[in-house]
Parts: structure tokens; C-alpha cells; sequence
């Protein structure tokens, strides 16, 4: 055996028989993941941290088990990840938020772990430059989400035979007619002032450089639904009673969902997973097509963080515009663009 054989030989041994002091030889993705999903839920961000969740467990159902070494994570094994996920028919856009959190939890380990002043990597890998996230279609998906002036119609005056019917359908024309606002911030409402409903965005709430403030003028359309919706509760934080019926945002979202389920299939609108996502996306929608907004104006109507945040920071905010804006594409739904002069709304105390 020659002289170099030798010395790697012994050095082999040397390394199997000696244990490592650094405990970060291998770093397991599980146990990493199951502490960054602890400390966001103790940051209350309780919906992401499932989300979150529900990613590692679908990784770990790929492996067949719950023990990997970052290292073997690279752009090879995300590739055979996402073919796993297609042949099991996950869709693009499940695919796309597993792999933004599996991601996100990676980029925040090897910050964790690595001394990149010092030179000490311990995780080596780093599969997301080569490996790019599969994007869904978004105008796809906004097009099948984005329904018809008549359609719109047909839910709005479409009739109920149960009261999760009616339930579905009122909290749908009122998400219309509030900018498509969402489930959950029709939830947690907490604020009327006046005639304005005042509520802050919960998806970037925490966002330091955004904005989440939105007030927005009642229209007369929903004011009868206000009455009906409105809290009885004494001292109660929320503007509507939905709280009263429903623990949690997400049982009200779901109900909302059973609801527009039957209507769907009472008006044979053979509308795939109709849901209050619908609302949003054709009030933006006939924003910007048929009422011909600035695409920056619907942003701010629907209460996306904006583009130019820091502009945002110095700029008093003019809630007239929302209010502009909302009444055009109202009117255009509902009377043809522009309401009779003196008219009552036909929608008014039909729903």
C-alpha cells in the first residue's frame, strides 16, 4: 500500500473513531422547520404558521419521513420534489406556497448557521439560485375568477332557500360593494366612524413599510345589511355579529363557502370553487376593463402594500378616491354606468 493510501486510510478511521465537536455537521431541516413555525405562532402569525405547516408536512410525506440534512437539499431534489407533487395532482399554486415556505424556512436557517464574515458554512447548499419556484398562471386564474356583470347580478338576486344561502349571498354583495374586501377583515372589523367602515388589512398588517389602513364610505346598497349584520353585543369589539356565529375567521370563511356552493349549483353557474375571492376579483376587475381605473388607484382600493412604500410614508392619504372610485364601479354594475338622476337603488332591501 503506498504512502498516500495509507494516510488516507488512517485518516478515515481517524475521522469515523473521533466525534465531531460541531454540532452543526448536520442540520435537520424538520427540527429547524418545527422552531421557526413555533416562533411565528408566537408572534401571532397563527394562519402563516399553518400554512407552513401544512408545507413541511407534504415534504415529509414525499420523503416518507421527517429527518433531512439541508445540505441534501438542492436543486435536483427540488425538481423530483415538484414532480412528486404534479403526479400527486397538486396544482401550481399549491405547489408555489409549499415551496415559498419550504424556501423560506431554508433562507432563514442558513442565516441561522452560517458565518458568512467568519467562512464557517454548515449549510453548503444553496438549490434556490439554480431552482426556480414554478409560477401559476395568475391571469388565468384571475380570469376564471373574475365574473360578468350579469353573473354578478344573478348572485345578488339569486334565490335563497336556506339562511346559509342568504347568509353567503349578503356577505357577498357586501364584500362587492366594499372594495372586495376579504373574509377576514369583514370579520374583525372593529371601526364606524361616521359613514365611513374603518378596518385595517390583515394580510399586511405587519408589514412596517405598509399601510394598512382603509376607510371607505357605506354605500346606500349595503345599509339595509348593515342593520341586519351589525352587532347587538354589548362592548363588543367587532361591527358585525359574525364573531357571534362563527369562532373563528375561518369557520366564517367556510361558511361563506358552503352557502355560495348552493347557489352555484342552484343557478347551474358551473363556477369551479365559487367562493368570496370571487368578489374581489371582479370588482378589480371591472375597475380597471370596464370602468377604466389606474391600476395604482384599484391597488389602493383593495389594500395591497404598495408599490412605492416610501412615497406612502410622507403622503396624506385621500379617502375620497377610494370612495370615487368604488361609486363608479357601483354604478356601472348596478345602474349601466350612471345612475338615473334622483333614483333609488334597485337593490336596495332585495337581498
Amino acid at each position: 500500500m503506498e504512502k498516500k493510501q495509507i494516510l488516507e486510510h488512517l485518516t478515515k478511521l481517524f475521522m469515523d473513531l473521533e466525534p465531531s465537536d460541531n454540532k452543526f455537521d448536520k442540520v435537520d431541516f424538520f427540527e429547524f422547520a418545527k422552531t421557526h413555525i413555533e416562533k411565528m405562532q408566537n408572534c401571532g402569525r397563527k394562519k402563516s404558521a399553518k400554512n407552513y405547516e401544512i408545507a413541511v408536512r407534504n415534504l415529509a410525506k414525499f420523503l416518507c419521513g421527517d429527518i433531512l440534512d439541508f445540505n441534501e437539499m438542492t436543486a435536483t431534489f427540488f425538481k423530483k420534489y415538484c414532480d412528486w407533487m404534479e403526479a400527486n395532482k397538486l396544482g401550481a399554486r399549491g405547489q408555489e406556497l409549499y415551496l415559498a415556505c419550504i424556501r423560506a424556512i431554508f433562507n432563514e436557517a442558513a442565516l441561522t448557521f452560517n458565518d458568512y464574515d467568519g467562512g464557517e458554512i454548515h449549510i453548503r447548499t444553496n438549490p434556490f439560485k439554480k431552482f426556480k419556484i414554478p409560477k401559476p398562471g395568475f391571469i388565468s386564474s384571475a380570469e376564471k375568477k373574475a365574473l360578468s356583470v350579469d353573473t354578478l347580478q344573478k348572485i345578488f338576486t339569486a334565490p335563497v332557500f336556506t339562511p346559509i344561502e342568504e347568509f353567503a349571498k349578503d356577505v357577498f354583495f357586501l364584500s362587492f360593494c366594499l372594495c372586495g374586501i376579504n373574509a377576514k377583515d369583514l370579520y374583525t372589523c372593529e371601526c364606524i366612524e361616521g359613514t365611513q367602515l374603518v378596518y385595517h388589512r390583515s394580510k399586511i398588517i405587519n408589514s412596517s413599510l405598509a399601510n394598512s389602513e382603509m376607510r371607505i364610505n357605506l354605500p346606500t346598497e349595503i345599509l339595509h345589511l348593515l342593520e341586519k349584520y351589525r352587532t347587538k353585543t354589548a362592548n363588543s369589539k367587532y361591527v358585525f355579529s359574525f364573531f357571534e356565529r362563527y369562532v373563528s375567521p375561518d369557520n366564517f370563511t367556510s361558511a361563506i363557502s358552503r352557502g355560495l356552493k348552493r347557489i352555484n349549483k342552484n343557478l347551474n353557474l358551473n363556477l369551479p370553487g365559487l367562493s368570496l375571492y370571487y368578489a374581489r376579483h371582479s370588482w378589480a376587475t371591472i375597475a380597471i376593463n370596464d370602468v377604466h381605473l389606474a391600476e395604482e388607484l384599484v391597488d389602493e382600493c383593495l389594500v395591497h402594500a404598495p408599490v412605492r412604500k416610501m412615497l406612502h410614508r410622507y403622503i396624506k392619504r385621500d379617502w375620497s378616491r377610494i370612495d370615487r372610485a368604488n361609486r363608479k364601479v357601483l354604478d356601472y354594475v348596478f345602474y349601466g354606468k350612471t345612475p338615473p338622476q334622483g333614483s333609488v337603488s334597485i337593490w336596495h332591501g332585495q337581498m
